[in-house]
């Protein structure tokens, strides 16, 4: 019975050693993981005062666009010291183009005053060829229509911290659409040849925001 007892001790004691040996490994790993990772990115992000830039190449691939390229340019500006509100401002670039023409320009901006009043918008450009199939069951994807369109948007809101992580203001939206058809005739389908679209929206805006970080949060609502 002591024999088993020590046999099972001596197999207890092995397991911890592997098991902390294992951690200890995977740790490692992980750091020089994380050190790698972070001399990556430094090679695309340089600091000017409070401001840091980092730019990054992209690409992608869509059956409507096709093989697109570009680039993301994140723009972050903390805040100064001693600031009442002190969350950091941020701006966010995206730019690509597509091997079928297909432009998309788009930038969101999330400021933060040292007073408490704040800005989230975001201002997007889209130029994209696409294609009208009609509205039916009995569609085929052999008949359509061509289209250059072009669409513009400007979205956002304005507010001003009410109480503490509370905000209230108000809220906007801009949107305007052109498009032209490419073809001809319209081959049968009941389309207008050209259209332009104005849409326009403003109302109340209410938010409660406790995130201790804006970008990248890790607790809060």
């Amino acid at each position: 019975m002591n024999c088993k007892r020590f046999i099972i001790f001596i197999v207890f004691i092995c397991n911890q050693l592997y098991a902390q040996q294992t951690d200890t490994i995977v740790q490692t790993d992980t750091i020089t993981h994380k050190n790698l990772i972070d001399k990556t990115l430094d090679l695309f992000e340089f600091k000017i005062g409070r401001a840091s830039i980092s730019s990054f190449p992209s690409g992608g691939y869509d059956p409507s666009s096709a093989l697109s390229f570009g680039f993301i340019q994140v723009v972050s500006v903390s805040p100064s010291e001693g600031a009442k509100y002190s969350r950091p401002t941020s701006i966010v670039n995206h730019y690509t183009y597509s091997t079928n023409n297909w432009l998309n320009l788009k930038s969101d901006v999330a400021y933060f005053s040292p007073n408490g009043f704040v800005v989230n918008a975001y201002i997007q450009y889209i130029q994209a060829p696409d294609k009208f199939y009609g509205i039916a069951n009995d569609t085929l994807n052999t008949e359509y229509v061509t289209f250059d369109i072009k669409d513009l948007k400007l979205k956002g809101d304005y507010s001003k911290a009410l109480y503490k992580n509370l905000y209230g203001g108000i809220s906007f939206d801009i949107s305007h659409t052109y498009t032209k058809s490419k073809d001809a005739n319209t081959q049968g389908l009941d389309i207008p040849v050209q259209k332009n679209t104005l849409l326009l929206r403003i109302g109340p805006h209410f938010a409660y925001d406790t995130r201790n970080n804006v970008n990248y949060p890790s607790k809060g609502e």
